[in-house]
Parts: structure tokens; sequence; C-alpha cells
């Protein structure tokens, strides 16, 4: 618990500095639909297909938002995470905030 505090914190307080927010293995991770400062902003969850289809399922279940959810799957073995976020529109200029893995980005 200590760690997911101390991860929604730093979350919290980079929120009004960044654009974005990209979650690298994402998994089951809620921040997108329960931390205030991330309400509005683009969120990239980015995962394995079939982690993210059993996600969607339980988020859809629960009636949760995903306006500004944006699902991205990689298969970090056999794609490009770089060219999958481009994919989806990741703002290559814009301020980001990442999680899991910051010299995998673009810039």
């Amino acid at each position: 618990m200590a760690r997911t505090r101390l991860i929604d914190d730093v979350v919290s307080e980079a929120g009004p500095t960044v654009d974005q927010v990209v979650i690298l293995g994402a998994g089951f991770d809620t921040r997108a639909h329960r931390l205030p400062a991330l309400a509005g902003l683009p969120v990239f969850e980015v995962d394995h297909s079939a982690t993210q289809a059993a996600k969607r399922s339980v988020v859809q279940g629960l009636g949760l938002s995903t306006a500004t959810v944006t699902y991205v799957a990689v298969d970090f073995e056999r794609q490009s995470l770089e060219q999958e976020l481009r994919a989806c529109r990741f703002g290559r200029a814009c301020p980001a905030f990442h999680m899991g893995g910051r010299d995998q980005l673009p810039h």
C-alpha cells in the first residue's frame, strides 16, 4: 500500500505540469480512473493485448469512463513501443509523465 500511495502522490504532484501520462505495463492500474490530477489528461496505458482485453472488460462492467484513456497494445518482444505510441497519437512534443521505463519513450 505504501508503494501505491507514493506513486499516487508523485503522479498527482506531476499532473499540473504534464500534458499526458504513459503507464508501461499498466495491467489493472486504476490511476486514470481514480486520481483527480489525471482527470482530463490523456493517459496511454501500455500492455499486452490479452491483459488489456481483460481489463477493458472489467472497466466496462464497472461503468468507468475511458474517454481519456488510450489502450496501447504492445508485445515488447515483437513491437516497437515508439511506433505503437505514435500510432495512438502520443504527443512527442508534449510534456509527459511516464511510469515503468522512462528511457523507452520516444523523445
